[in-house]
Order: C-alpha cells, then structure tokens, then sequence
C-alpha cells in the first residue's frame, strides 16, 4: 500500500507524469481494455485538463467506443489547443459525421486538410461526405486529392486536368 501511494504522488507532482499516464491508457486502449483506458485518459485530464494529446487520444478512443458527442467535446478542446493537429481535425469530423452534423464534420475535415495537405484520409473522408452531400465536383477533386497525398500512387499516376465525364457512379 505504502507503494502504491508512493506512486500516486509520483504522478500527481510531474507533469512528464501526465505523458506517461496517456501512454498507459493507449496501451490499454491497444489491448483492448477500454473502460480502463477512459479511466487513465480522465486521470491524465484531471492533472491536466488542457493536455490536447491526452484529449485526443481519448477522443479517438470514444469514437472507437461509439461515444461520439463525448468524442466530439474531447477533439474540440483538442483543435482549440492545438489549431494545426490535422488528426484531431480528421476525427472531429468523424464524430460530427455521425451525429448527423455534415456541415460541421465537412468543415472539420477541411481543417484537417488545410492543415496538413498530404493527408490522404481526411481527403478521402471529405471526399466521401462531398458526394454524399451531392457535391460531385469537389468530390472528385477530394477524391484526386487523396489519391495524390497518397504515397503508394505518384503524381505520375494521375491524368492531367479534370476528366472529360465525372469518375463518380452512383453506387
């Protein structure tokens, strides 16, 4: 017992603490223990409330979880602390896409976007939701985005300027 106090403190004193807490939570998150891991994300949180890596992490945990407005508070706070995290972004679209807020989701994945230009999911996600909202054209150029910030398939790969027809079918 004298032990386990003795570590308690040790974590509640340093903030490098708080970094090793999030790290046992996604280690637990990776075995699978998510309730455990929630529980380690809220004690890192508790330390400090504004650690946006400890917020996304347990953002991206609830979405896992299927605890998407949970999820969506965590990735907001997260974007606020950290504008650039173009993974937060990503997954605060995620969130907002299913609580049936596409608006929101689509400007999120545009932040995501902006952010990091080369991310080949939140192209594609965005992409997905353009077409989903009838938005072919940008679907389309989200799709080439994607495809393109994808570092499987070159530049090379992709025919210049638009195509003569739309490449989307309705599925």
């Amino acid at each position: 017992m004298t032990q386990r106090r003795h570590s308690s403190n040790a974590w509640r004193s340093s903030p490098n603490h708080v970094d090793g807490i999030n790290s046992l939570a996604n280690c637990l998150r990776n075995a699978g223990q998510m309730e455990q891991a929630v529980e380690w994300f809220d004690r890192a949180l508790a330390l400090a409330s504004n650690h946006p890596v400890a917020l996304f992490n347990k953002g991206m945990l609830l979405i896992q979880m299927e605890q998407y407005e949970e999820a969506e508070s965590c990735l907001e706070l997260a974007v606020s602390l950290n504008k650039s995290n173009a993974e937060a972004w990503n997954d605060l679209g995620v969130a907002r896409n299913k609580l049936g807020k596409p608006e929101q989701a689509l400007a999120a994945y545009r932040e995501a976007t902006r952010s990091r230009g080369d991310f080949a999911s939140a192209w594609l996600n965005r992409g997905l939701l353009e077409e989903q909202l009838g938005r072919l054209e940008e679907a389309a150029s989200s799709y080439r985005q994607a495809i393109a910030a994808d570092g499987r398939v070159g530049r090379c790969a992709l025919p210049p300027g638009p195509p003569a027809q739309p490449p989307i079918h309705a599925c």
